[in-house]
Formats: C-alpha cells, sequence, structure tokens
C-alpha cells in the first residue's frame, strides 16, 4: 500500500476543517487558508491560520481512516487499515516547520505565543497517538480553540496586521505552488532511489534483509539508534 496520500485528498480535508472554521466569529478571529511562505530556500505550505487575542494558532489537517499510532517524537506515524500498515510523516513535526517557517516572516513574529494543533478530519481513530500537544478530532476543533483563547495579548488592530504581514508573503502565484509540490515529490522520490539501492534515506546506512513479526522487510544497519524500515515487497518493485 502506498503511503502517499493524494492531494485531492489532502484538499477535500483541508476544505471540511476551512468550513468549520467558519463558526468562528469574525471580530474574535482571523482565519486564514492554505497558506505558502517563504521557508529558507524553499517553502511552507500551511492548512489554516487562526489569528486571535492569545496568538496564533497554526493547524496541520490529516484527511485519513483507519487506526492511526504515533508519538510525538517519531519521525513517523502509522495507519492501520485492517492488515495493510502505512507510514506517514509525523504531523506534530511538519506543524512545528511552518511555526518556525512564520516565526522567520518578521522580528516581531518571534514574540507571538503559537497553538500547534494536528486535526483529523476524516474517519481516522487516533487509537495509539501519544502526544502533549492537542491531536484533535474534526469536531473538537472548534472547543479547543474558543477554550485556548482567554489571554488578552493581541488587539484587534495587531491582530489584523499579523494578518496582513502573512497575506503580503503568501506565494499566490501558479509556479510558486508547483514549484513547492515538485519539491515534495523529489523528496519522495529520492528516498525511494535511496531504499531501492539498499542505502537509508534517513541516516545513510545500510539497509539489511530482516525477518519480523509481519514477515521481512529491510532495517538500518544502525538500529537501535535509527529505526528506519522498508517493506521488503516495496523495495523490490521499484
Amino acid at each position: 500500500m502506498n503511503v502517499v496520500i493524494p492531494r485531492m485528498k489532502g484538499n477535500f480535508g483541508e476544505r471540511r476543517v476551512a468550513a468549520k472554521l467558519r463558526r468562528l466569529r469574525k471580530r474574535d478571529y482571523i482565519v486564514l487558508n492554505n497558506i505558502l511562505i517563504p521557508s529558507g530556500q524553499g517553502s511552507s505550505q500551511i492548512d489554516h491560520i487562526v489569528i486571535c487575542s492569545s496568538g496564533v494558532f497554526v493547524i496541520e489537517t490529516k484527511h485519513y481512516k483507519g487506526w492511526i499510532h504515533g508519538h510525538q517524537k517519531s519521525e513517523n506515524w502509522s495507519q492501520t487499515i485492517f492488515k495493510h500498515h502505512t507510514r506517514f510523516k509525523n504531523p506534530i513535526r511538519q506543524n512545528w516547520t511552518h511555526i518556525f517557517a512564520l516565526r522567520k516572516l518578521h522580528p516581531n513574529f518571534q514574540k507571538l505565543k503559537y497553538y500547534p494543533i494536528v486535526v483529523f478530519s476524516g474517519r481516522a481513530r487516533l487509537k495509539n497517538v501519544t502526544s502533549e500537544l492537542p491531536v484533535l478530532y474534526l469536531w473538537q476543533l472548534i472547543r479547543y480553540i474558543r477554550t485556548e483563547n482567554h489571554r488578552n495579548q493581541l488587539s484587534p488592530s495587531q491582530m489584523l496586521w499579523i494578518a496582513e504581514i502573512i497575506k503580503s508573503k503568501n506565494l499566490k502565484k501558479r509556479k510558486d505552488r508547483k514549484i513547492h509540490n515538485r519539491h515534495i515529490k523529489m523528496r519522495i522520490k529520492d528516498q525511494k532511489i535511496m531504499a531501492h539501492l539498499k542505502i537509508c534515506p534517513r541516516c545513510q546506512g545500510d539497509l539489511l534483509l530482516k525477518n519480523g513479526r509481519y514477515g521481512n522487510f529491510y532495517g538500518c544497519s544502525n538500529y537501535p539508534k535509527c529505526t528506519y524500515t522498508k517493506k521488503l515487497l516495496v523495495i523490490d518493485s521499484e
């Protein structure tokens, strides 16, 4: 089973979250959706940003089904649908990269209070997720934001100023979006090539054939320092 989720599916989840965020009162919250901002030599795509008097909520949306397993410090999380197990990038880590990118947009953004949120908009069940940061179902999102918005750190004019700075940095051109998506595909392709050559894409160690509970797989020679694994059939079929 392929671990790459089609962008169309992601867009559907983001639209569901955007629709839910419209329930927030406009006089108290400023909502920005699908923001692409510069980040180092590349760019960072942020699903949703909510600005309020308490600070800035940064939301990463995942539209998955099945059982979800993961730890906030892991590199990858997993999705289980019957006997099929697939991996995807840790959404908490992804969201922190978005926050780091936001902080660099303006010197004063370093002082803002950020609230990272991961929200699952599909039929996923958070079966074994360990995180001190909020990982929510869609129905929990609005209540959580309203509950956390109890500090008067930002005035309405400051909220508007923050939103205008972010919008001014938003890369709206189709060319910028294509470049961003191309870089993501290139990173995925590079990892597949390295796995095909039996080189660990995480630490460049050797991938060794091993036998596990669910059959043969390739594991990194630097285990336990590196826990990268790849299914045997995926490597051999590429």
